[in-house]
């Protein structure tokens, strides 16, 4: 399984809930690129892509971007730079969650 957040959106007079899942761990080899995807529930809307922030404590060791959002779904890539290991935080609105990263 994974960690999960609630996520409460406002804007003006409309307000929107949903509920994160991400996997604790994504596994990549070395010079690769794996893609992992976020479901997102009770969404209305298009999430916005730039509204997601992904940090990497090591940026050295992996790379992880957005690559696309629907509606209930974000989809974001992670590519081994070098052996080890690293967090990736990926943060939307105020709630973040933490993703282990392990380069091979």
């Amino acid at each position: 399984m994974g960690s999960t957040a609630t996520v409460t959106l406002k804007a003006g007079t409309k307000k929107a809930t949903i509920k994160v899942t991400v996997a604790k761990s994504a596994n990549v080899k070395k010079n690769k690129t794996v893609k992992y995807s976020v479901k997102l529930a009770k969404v209305t809307k298009k999430v916005k892509a730039n509204k997601i922030k992904v940090t990497v404590k090591n940026k050295k060791i992996a790379k992880v971007t957005v690559k696309k959002t629907a509606k209930g779904q974000i989809t974001y890539s992670v590519k081994g730079l070098k052996k080890g290991k690293t967090t990736a935080t990926i943060k939307y609105g105020k709630k973040s969650v933490k993703v282990s990263v392990v380069v091979k």
